[in-house]
């Protein structure tokens, strides 16, 4: 008897130099971001609230799937709950429970037309988002790792507020974060915690390797950022 080997080793690949977030033409990458999309749309429809999905990982920087390596390469995703739309906390455990187990059993029981491994969930995370989620964040690495250290797991939940993604909450509340910057009185400090964000999200989405071609969709400063997700300040 052959021993058991467990999955496959993930094939390496490159991510694409042309765009930021870019989906492969393949079958497979398509009918995920086609799924995730409707599966939003389904959730918002029967929960009666606002969610966001926050994609990162591979199926948003081009890696080509085939049926070999589609098998075992993972969905990673935040699915996102607006805090201002549920009333109990209680209540928010439950829905936060209930959605978070509805996307894995989804992605369980369309795993041949995701070309999935069927014992595979991929990388989901839930978050109920409010004013103080992304500060927080931040002054929880700030705290236990010194500016530059690593803090791998909150590093990846910073950079999901910066990512693609699909529906509002993220967009309202990253938006209200970056026009609290703007508007601080101590502007160094809040290139600081900028200049932070910015390095979470290039370590988290292509390990610190830039390309140049697409160096500009990543914001360097407070005001590119401001300029980059569309936030004005109104006076």
């Amino acid at each position: 008897m052959i021993p058991f080997q467990g999955p496959p080793r993930k094939i390496p690949y490159t991510p694409s130099e042309n765009k930021r977030y870019e989906v492969s033409e393949d079958q497979f990458s398509r009918r995920r971001i086609k799924f995730l999309r409707d599966l939003h749309h389904s959730l918002e429809k029967e929960f009666r609230i606002p969610i966001s999905f926050s994609i990162f990982g591979s199926l948003v920087k081009g890696k080509i799937l085939t049926p070999e390596t589609a098998e075992y390469a993972d969905i990673d995703l935040y699915i996102d709950l607006d805090s201002e739309t549920l009333e109990l906390r209680t209540k928010d455990i439950a829905v936060k429970k209930t959605i978070e187990r509805r996307v894995k059993e989804e992605i369980i029981k369309n795993a041949d037309y995701l070309g999935y491994a069927r014992d595979l969930k991929g990388s989901i995370h839930m978050v109920i988002l409010d004013d103080g989620s992304i500060p927080e964040a931040i002054k929880y690495i700030r705290k236990d790792f010194p500016w530059g250290e690593s803090g791998s797991a909150m590093e990846i939940e910073v950079a999901s507020f910066f990512t693609l993604s699909i529906g509002s909450v993220i967009k309202k509340y990253r938006n209200k974060f970056l026009l609290s910057l703007a508007q601080q009185t101590d502007q160094d400090e809040a290139e600081k915690v900028w200049k932070f964000i910015k390095d979470c999200v290039e370590k988290i989405e292509r390990k610190d390797k830039i390309p140049e071609k697409i160096a500009h969709q990543f914001p360097k400063t407070l005001q590119d950022a401001l300029k980059f997700y569309g936030v004005k300040i109104t006076s």
